[in-house]
């Protein structure tokens, strides 16, 4: 008996070291799929002048000693100077001797060498009527002396599309400049090739000029005799065409895009990626790419252009000891694109490195993923327990949301900045319900209405805005302004409080505005819908453009739009005084930006918190992106009063920040007392758009066009 329990105790002795050995293999295996290695990212600190803000850096190159050069200019008193970075990280003062001849005068830009060690340059010299400019290219051979390069092209004043953005020396007597139109090569001074590049970077790499083909979506390898190309590489995955170009001396061709850092040659038949965009300052949309420098596969270097023209020059140097990502990952999902969401990630990423946050944007072009499918798809997922940690909820359905328990309280993560009353008090009396908050916008636009008096007061209601239009003979809205499709957008997103009631639709209500709809559409003549019902209108720039020089001209009476950015009120503004108007908002409504909500069934509560935090910190809230005015506090005061380099010129006006900054200032008290949130479900609005355009373009009757509406609205909230 004492043998048969001996034996079977050694048994389970074996099967319990077989399985912990199955373990160990196990854990030895996950280690051993953590993928290695990436790019790490560090701040290069730039010249002490530059550094204070004392001095803007407008210029970055490298020499024939392999040392950087930074271009500078003093902000008092424009005189110009160069820095060479030593091997110890600092840098020198160290002005050619040719470009002090140049002191005094406009400044001296596009220094390039060539493999003789000869540098290139140019100088814009403004025209006395001030329309165009005068180019000169210069050529110095020992950095003493220098010469004026001789080219045809700018031998006469040329317009600004025809300014030099580059210039690269291909040959002893060939150059090649870059305009915002096309690339010329010159030969001894004569065009011999243009390349329609729209304004594009270009490298030079074995006589061939490398440049994006946006209409292609390929990589083109020009011949710079012929101009002709010669081959051409598949690369699809733009997020923009922006794209930044170097060559190393192997031939080595690295492009920088938003997506990231991509390695290709001539005669490869695909594009590498080697650096993605995520836990780096290419994610961040306050900051411009401006160029790439390679000193080798495993290091290059990324100037980049931030707020007022400071420029940042970050070093990328691969280590193989870094994981490729961090081992936790935080999920964020958007159904548009939210500049204020990356610009917060990247502050995140830096304030926690262990961690990084993989961002989804549901409607980002890529797969052609239809509106309502993608929110089906997400509601889907939430309902069951899934998705992802942090929801942006733009468009997406909160208040189901809410009444379903997907979301979780903010409370916690706002603490701080609720107990000491750093938001507008406005915003969170909106959010909050029984002392708990569900979602949080990280900016707010401002409804505005400006014009004609009579009509600014009028538009409170669209009813009480269609009965003025019908005792008008000049018409709202200047009618070649927008369809009926795009009257139809602004209309539900400015009025349709009025008959969305909670959970259901009013159907008189409807009626009334589809009513007064149809009224505005006449009065103003507007089109039949001509561009599909798959047309999505972004009202902000095309109508920030069109409005103020319609009412100027008097040729309409009202302008109407949501303030996302104090340089856009520059025009309303000017145009209001100008006709001794008056302004408004619509109804005290406010349309919130980047509306922040956390996953109740999130396994990672502490760390969405944590970043819900980060992202209504002064530091993320105080970036100038166009997407709305902080909430923050502290962020809101001064927000974009100092910035005065905006101007707007059609063919009647020139119009800069306002003189009077207390009209600026008006701006930003409208943000402090605006009280009615514009809460967008994109799915209703869909639907209600499709069926009020058909409306409009008398293909349903009104009837018709309230049934259509009930049903399919009662269908989408039934779901």
């Amino acid at each position: 008996m004492k043998q048969k329990k001996w034996m079977l105790c050694l048994l389970m002795l074996t099967l319990i070291l077989g399985q912990l050995a199955g373990c160990q293999k196990t854990n030895q295996s996950k280690k051993e799929e953590v993928a290695m290695g990436r790019y790490k990212e560090a701040n290069v600190a730039m010249p002490e002048g530059v550094e204070s803000g004392k001095e803007i850096a407008y210029y970055l190159t490298v020499n024939p000693e392999h040392r950087f050069e930074v271009y500078a200019a003093d902000k008092q008193d424009f005189s110009q100077r160069c820095y060479v970075r030593k091997e110890d990280g600092t840098w020198e003062e160290s002005i050619p001797e040719w470009m002090s001849k140049f002191v005094g005068q406009e400044l001296i830009s596009g220094v390039t060498y060539d493999t003789d060690g000869n540098s290139f340059s140019y100088q814009k010299i403004p025209s006395e009527d001030g329309e165009k400019d005068q180019i000169y290219l210069y050529k110095s051979t020992n950095r003493k002396s220098v010469d004026k390069i001789s080219v045809d092209d700018y031998k006469d004043p040329v317009t600004s599309y025809e300014v030099p953005l580059q210039i690269t020396p291909l040959s002893e007597d060939m150059l090649a400049v870059l305009n915002y139109e096309t690339a010329n090569i010159y030969q001894d001074g004569k065009n011999i090739v243009s390349i329609d590049t729209q304004g594009h970077s270009f490298t030079y790499c074995n006589d061939k000029l490398v440049i994006t083909d946006g209409s292609k979506d390929c990589i083109d390898f020009i011949n710079i005799s012929s101009g002709k190309i010669e081959n051409q590489i598949d690369f699809k995955n733009l997020r923009n065409l922006d794209a930044t170009y170097a060559c190393d001396n192997d031939g080595n061709i690295y492009i920088v895009t938003r997506d990231g850092v991509y390695r290709t040659t001539e005669t490869s038949s695909t594009v590498e990626e080697i650096m993605e965009a995520k836990l780096t300052a290419l994610n961040q949309p306050s900051l411009d790419i401006e160029k790439i420098i390679v000193l080798n596969q495993n290091e290059f270097y990324i100037l980049y252009c931030g707020e007022g023209g400071k420029r940042l020059l970050k070093q990328y140097l691969y280590d193989e000891s870094l994981p490729t990502v961090p081992d936790k990952k935080l999920t964020i999902v958007s159904l548009y694109d939210c500049d204020s969401v990356r610009q917060g990630i990247y502050t995140f990423e830096k304030m926690y490195p262990d961690v990084w946050v993989d961002y989804q944007v549901l409607l980002d072009g890529a797969d052609g993923v239809q509106k309502n499918d993608a929110i089906n798809k997400l509601n889907t997922e939430l309902l069951a327990g899934s998705g992802p940690d942090i929801l942006v909820l733009d468009g997406l359905p909160i208040n189901s949301y809410k009444e379903k328990g997907v979301l979780a309280d903010l409370s916690i993560a706002l603490k701080p900045y609720l107990d000491e009353k750093k938001l507008l008090e406005n915003v969170v009396k909106n959010t909050s319900k029984e002392n708990k908050i569900y979602a949080m916008p990280l900016r707010i636009g401002i409804t505005y209405v400006y014009g004609v008096d009579e009509a600014v007061q009028s538009a409170d209601s669209i009813e009480s805005l269609a009965q003025y239009a019908s005792r008008q003979q000049l018409p709202i809205f200047p009618s070649y302004a927008f369809e009926n499709q795009q009257l139809a957008q602004i209309m539900f997103d400015y009025y349709s409080y009025e008959f969305i009631q909670g959970k259901s639709i009013d159907e008189g209500r409807l009626r009334d505005f589809l009513d007064s709809l149809k009224n505005i559409a006449d009065q103003t003549q507007i089109r039949p819908n001509t561009m599909g019902s798959a047309f999505d209108f972004d009202n902000s720039d095309l109508l920030n453009a069109i409005f103020p020089q319609s009412i100027y001209v008097k040729q309409s009476q009202l302008g109407m739009i949501t303030l996302q950015d104090m340089i856009y009120s520059f025009e309303p503004i000017f145009v209001t005084d100008y006709m001794n108007g008056s302004c408004s908002t619509i109804h005290s409504q406010y349309r919130p930006s980047g509306l922040l909500g956390i996953n109740a069934k999130s396994e990672q509560q502490g760390l969405a918190a944590q970043f819900v935090e980060t992202m209504f910190s002064l530091k993320v809230q105080r970036t100038y992106l166009g997407e709305g005015f902080p909430v923050n506090i502290d962020a809101l005061k001064g927000y974009e009063m100092e910035d005065d380099d905006h101007l707007f010129i059609n063919d009647t006006y020139e119009v800069g920040q306002p003189k009077d900054k207390s009209k600026l200032q008006n701006i930003l008290d409208l943000c402090t007392t605006v009280d009615t949130p514009i809460i967008v479900d994109e799915a209703m609005k869909s639907m209600v758009v499709e069926e009020a355009t058909s409306y409009l373009n008398a293909e349903l009757s009104l009837q018709e066009a309230v049934d259509a509406i009930v049903n399919k609205v009662n269908i989408y909230l039934q779901e």
